[in-house]
């Protein structure tokens, strides 16, 4: 038997054997007085000590037990949650699930500048890395504030430009630029891989918009909706007879005219508009590193995504 400093778990073990009635000289616990000396093998029992932890009188003692059942339910519950996690993998579209949505950053979206998280939709997942491509349209933004540098080849000795690579434009500066610096934490940047052309961030090409394991199976598929940040801040809105979406950029140059590039048109339908258009919209996109992050939380829905944390890379041993 222990002293007085035993601990509660002990003290409780006793109280069940006195009301299982194995020690009929041991039934003080439900007394407010002292009990009596005897020579009761559990007498080392205190009830002083009892009585300072709240254990006199069998009711308290029961709301004890109670709360540590509780307690432990609880936590096997997380346990269970945090293995289900441990178990999801993400994946990308599918005709009878849809897309699974994930947040990473966050940007103004509230018409007054508020910042709130990224949602981004999975299209695909391969090699190691999600496809996520932004589900609102988070800004207005030219391409390229001059079209002739966007349309023109390198080689023309009158003025020459870059020949619609995307890697050039002040769009692409800007993603890889202040869009990444002020809108990710170190940990969420150290979450992507970067694309080799593009960088860490750039836009889904026509080729992307029509590709139907990615979920664009038909013009609707491919409308997408401003934030209010983005409508207050010149981003172009369709009509509500057309769905109130608004247009945004592929980073595709136009076939058709090397001074434009590839973009949603109001109909969902893929088309062409100068890279100098100011209200234009920009969705980006970028991969996640299935092996640098974790899924935190979220169930991976558009109301409730699926969050991430860091994987600490690995430290190798000389």
């Amino acid at each position: 038997l222990r002293s007085n400093r035993g601990d509660m778990d002990y003290y409780i073990i006793l109280w069940r054997r006195c009301q299982e009635g194995k020690c009929k000289k041991f039934g003080f616990f439900a007394s407010e007085t002292p009990p009596p000396q005897s020579k009761c093998k559990f007498r080392c029992f205190s009830w002083t000590f009892a009585r300072g932890y709240g254990m006199i009188g069998s009711a308290n003692l029961k709301e004890v037990i109670t709360m540590k059942r509780i307690i432990a339910l609880l936590l096997a519950a997380l346990l269970m949650v945090s293995c289900a996690l441990a178990d999801v993998a993400l994946r990308g579209y599918d005709a009878k699930s849809g897309y699974v949505y994930v947040t990473l950053g966050q940007c103004p979206q509230d018409a007054d500048g508020g910042v709130e998280p990224i949602v981004w939709r999975v299209l695909s997942v391969e090699d190691g890395r999600a496809y996520l491509l932004s589900e609102y349209v988070l800004e207005a933004r030219p391409i390229h504030s001059d079209y002739q540098e966007y349309a023109n080849k390198p080689t023309n000795k009158k003025k020459p430009g870059f020949n619609g690579d995307f890697t050039q434009t002040e769009m692409s500066r800007y993603l890889c630029g202040d869009f990444a610096q002020n809108c990710f934490t170190d940990d969420e940047r150290a979450m992507l891989t970067p694309d080799d052309t593009f960088g860490l961030f750039f836009l889904a090409s026509d080729a992307d918009l029509k590709n139907k394991a990615y979920g664009f199976t038909s013009n609707e598929s491919r409308k997408a909706w401003g934030t209010p940040y983005a409508l207050a801040n010149g981003l172009f809105k369709y009509g509500s007879q057309r769905g109130g979406h608004s247009p945004y950029w592929t980073r595709s140059q136009s076939s058709s005219d090397a001074r434009h590039a590839r973009c949603i048109k109001s109909k969902g339908e893929l088309g062409r508009i100068n890279v100098i258009t100011l209200d234009e919209g920009m969705r980006p996109a970028c991969y996640l590193s299935l092996s640098a992050s974790e899924i935190s939380g979220g169930t991976g829905t558009l109301d409730d995504p699926y969050t991430f944390t860091l994987i600490p890379p690995t430290v190798m041993e000389d």
